[in-house]
Parts: structure tokens; sequence; C-alpha cells
């Protein structure tokens, strides 16, 4: 049969590799974080050139329905399919300003993942809170 070992019989040494086994797990943790900030902050900058640029779209859109407006006493009676007809820049616009709505979407659900594989599991001794910026994109900071 195997003699299981006191905790005075175990050498110091194999303690004290416990402990850099743990400090390896923690800095390896650290670096991981590190990592997915960098990532967060990168799709954080997107979603702000994706908003200005869609924001830069509504503008043009807004500005293009007064003038259409203006110079067609029928426009404001017109439906949604009756303007996209009559008027394609109009459609042409709407559909650019949609396909930012998408791909800010799409950035959205990146930082949901990267986020998502950074923080600590449940039952991990690592302790973190979290931050948000401007475009609601997390930073994790590490206690």
């Amino acid at each position: 049969f195997f003699k299981q070992k006191t905790a005075y019989e175990i050498p110091k040494r194999d303690w004290s590799s416990d402990v850099c086994s743990s400090d390896l797990v923690a800095a390896e943790y650290r670096a991981t974080v590190a990592d997915a900030n960098s990532q967060l902050s990168a799709l954080s900058a997107q979603i702000t050139t994706i908003d200005t640029a869609q924001n830069a779209l509504k503008a043009n859109l807004t500005a293009l329905e007064a003038s259409l407006a203006a110079s067609d006493p029928e426009y404001n009676n017109l439906t949604e399919a009756q303007i996209n007809a009559k008027y394609p820049e109009v459609k042409a616009l709407d559909d650019k300003i949609q396909a930012k709505a998408d791909e800010r979407e799409t950035v959205k659900q990146q930082v949901q993942t990267v986020y998502n594989s950074a923080w600590p599991p449940p039952n991990s001794k690592v302790n973190g809170t979290v931050s948000y910026d401007s475009n609601n994109v997390p930073n994790i900071t590490l206690s």
C-alpha cells in the first residue's frame, strides 16, 4: 500500500512549487486579460468609427429628404415604397445606414466574445472589476 505523507513530511520545495504554479496561472491570466483589454480597446475604436460614419450618413439622408420635400410637394405624402421607387438615392442611403447598424452589431458581438473569454471563471481565486467606456465596451481590472 501507498503511505500518504503528512504535511510535516513533505519537503518545503514541494510547497514552493505549488505556490509557483499558482503564481504562473495568475500571471498567465493577467496576460490573457491584458490581451483582451487591448482587443476591447480596438473594438471600441471600431465602434466609434462606425458610429461616426453612420451619423454622417443620417445627416446626409436628413438633408436629402429636406431637399426632396422642398422640391416635391407630394414627397411627405408618399409611402416608403413610393419614395424608394421615385428616389433611389434615398433607398441607397437607407441601405448604407442599415449596413453600418449591422456592422456595429457584429462588432458588439465580438466585444461580448472577447469579454466572456477573459473574465475569470466563477470558482477562480482571481478577483476583478469591470468599467465601461463611452461605447459601453468593458475594461477588466484585476485586483
